[in-house]
């Protein structure tokens, strides 16, 4: 029972948990994409500009290329020549 004499069902409680859940997982996809296009728009607009290395597009905000720099240095920047 919840307070005022309302009465919670677990099915409703479970239901809530899954839809924070939802949410979060929606907004976590929608900054990664976000995230994708904004640079990848800026590597295709910027990879003209003079004496200065080209953006590489990246999926996780504040992340960037970090992991793929790490696991795999030659893969990665073979593919960026």
């Amino acid at each position: 029972m919840a307070g005022h004499g309302h009465i919670v069902s677990p099915f409703a409680a479970t239901m809530v948990t899954w839809d924070l859940r939802l949410v979060v997982v929606v907004a976590t996809a929608l900054a990664v994409l976000a995230t994708y296009l904004t640079t990848s728009l800026q590597s295709r607009l910027l990879r003209g500009t003079k004496g200065e290395p080209p953006p590489v597009p990246y999926w996780v905000p504040f992340v960037g290329n970090t992991a793929s720099f790490a696991l795999n240095t030659e893969r990665y920047i073979k593919g960026l020549l």
